[in-house]
């Protein structure tokens, strides 16, 4: 009897075990950046990682004073990965709450919303551009040394044509361009993993229009919640996994 309690015991912790890795969250950090020179124009970053090779930035214009057309559109955001990691690729959707303004097809008005796709708007880069100073990895609407993310833009062209398709403010006058009022998230792929986003303290840089207008990174704002580590996870499924064990033994005794 103990020992067919001790079998089946260890089979619960197993299980558990098993199923608690198959749940458990990646180990991360987040953080949120914002820029702003005092002219008007600013925005705000909030990076965080989803897995150990996936980055995602959330990027929103909170310009008060935008220009109107190309030079009040936000379109891109640099930054500086560790060691010699790239962007691979990923892609770039809608903020939920956000929505498009001004694109044609022809004469025929062209809307996106909250969760839909516009990677055909955007690209990214491993190897710095003007403007960017000593920052090489970046996302951008502009054609500079970016590789698309692939997909048609809303335009219905195969091919980058920014600042369109940057970020705009909900009082931005278009002109002749279209835009996302006002946020957009990117998913980015990694060529290695990245167990934290300290690699921010070496600044970022956004980019209005194209060469417009650059704002370097100001406060940056920790996560109000910590991520679990994978070990303290572990832990607590095992002692979750002894006490059924536990249990068990004294049903089957």
């Amino acid at each position: 009897m103990y020992k067919q309690s001790t079998t089946n015991g260890s089979a619960v912790v197993a299980a558990v075990l098993m199923a608690g890795l198959v749940l458990m969250p990646a180990a991360g950090s987040a953080a949120t950046i914002t820029f702003d020179d005092g002219s008007g124009h600013s925005g705000l970053a909030e990076f965080s990682l989803p897995s150990s090779t996936q980055l995602r930035i959330v990027l929103q214009n909170t310009s008060s004073n935008p220009a109107s057309d190309a030079p009040g559109l936000l379109t891109s955001l640099a930054f500086d990965l560790p060691g010699q990691m790239s962007i691979t690729g990923g892609s770039v959707t809608v903020t939920e709450g956000s929505k498009s303004i001004n694109f044609l097809v022809g004469t025929d008005p062209v809307f996106v919303f909250g969760g839909d796709d516009v990677s055909g708007e955007w690209g990214y880069g491993n190897s710095g551009t003007t403007g960017f100073d000593s920052l090489v990895n970046y996302v951008s609407t502009n054609t500079a040394g970016v590789v698309p993310f692939g997909g048609v833009n809303l335009d219905d062209t195969e091919s980058l044509n920014g600042p369109q398709g940057g970020l705009a403010t909900p009082d931005w006058v278009p002109g002749g361009l279209g835009g996302i009022v006002d946020s957009v998230t990117f998913d980015l792929n990694l060529s290695g993993p990245l167990d934290s986003v300290s690699f921010l303290d070496n600044g970022a840089i956004i980019e209005f229009g194209s060469d417009e207008r650059f704002l370097s990174s100001g406060e940056s704002i920790p996560p109000t919640e910590a991520v679990p580590e994978p070990v303290t996870a572990v832990g607590v499924i095992i002692a979750v996994g002894v006490m059924a064990m536990q249990v068990r033994r004294r049903l089957l005794a």
